[in-house]
């Protein structure tokens, strides 16, 4: 488990207690989390459903975040974030979407099983690979933060049947933050945004030498260059046919 440097010897008492009732809460949150999605899966989209297991996911984030289980924050954000775009009418609940969040319900039940058991980092580490990463399908993980509605909710439901795994910044800090914090394969960025634009987000990741891998697609309505963009793709009618062609030939 992450240790609190800064913390004196009873403080971090304090957290290792929490973390044991923290921990032990978590299963009985997973298992309504399962049930939730099993029933909207049986009778349909359900919105007091919905909130009621955003409200779980967003809270162990927080939680888990706070008490320095890294790894449960990301995993629950992930699913959090599905939850958010089924919420928003952004998706369809479909039969993989069900199963794609139940899979990652598994995961986070392991994860929660590992921290119990004081398993190792590296043992933490290779699970949460396992939840993020399938070596059959080749899923990427993309994230997308683009001005317009209409085209980021286009890309998300062309990328998803491809069977990607599509995350959504609410801010370019947001998706620094989490380009910064959680495994990405591709950031599909607009230009146009508030406080910090798509160039300057994207000449910061590509700065920082453990991010160079991640490949960056600059989404323009407009001809520019930028060097620091893997690939500029116009918004024009082959836009995710273009994006496709590059993502899924750079794995």
């Amino acid at each position: 488990m992450a240790e609190f440097s800064a913390l004196n010897g009873l403080e971090e008492e304090i957290i290792k207690e929490l973390r044991v009732d923290f921990l032990e809460d978590l299963k009985q949150r997973i298992v309504l989390i399962n049930k939730n999605i099993i029933e909207l899966e049986k009778k349909g989209v359900n919105k007091k459903i919905l909130k009621e297991t955003f409200r779980i996911l967003h809270n162990t984030k927080g939680t888990s975040g706070t008490l320095g289980l890294n790894e449960i924050a990301v995993l629950s954000h992930r699913i959090e974030d599905v939850i958010s775009s089924l919420l928003d009418n952004e998706v369809e609940l479909s039969e993989s979407i069900v199963t794609s969040i139940l899979d990652k319900t598994d995961f986070l039940e392991n994860i929660r099983l590992a921290y119990q058991k004081n398993a190792s980092s590296d043992t933490i580490h290779k699970i949460m690979n396992q939840s993020l990463y399938n070596e059959k399908t080749k899923k990427l993980n993309i994230l997308i933060i683009e001005s317009s509605k209409s085209i980021a909710n286009y890309l998300r439901k062309n990328l998803t049947e491809k069977g990607h795994e599509l995350l959504d910044a609410k801010s370019t800090l947001d998706a620094l933050t989490r380009v910064l914090t959680e495994p990405i394969d591709v950031l599909i960025a607009s230009k146009e945004h508030p406080v910090l634009d798509g160039l300057n987000l994207i000449r910061m990741i590509k700065a920082n030498e453990s991010k160079k891998s991640i490949k960056i697609i600059l989404l323009t309505s407009e001809k520019i260059e930028c060097p620091s963009a893997d690939r500029v793709i116009q918004k024009d009618k082959k836009f995710i046919e273009n994006i496709l062609s590059f993502i899924e030939n750079k794995k």
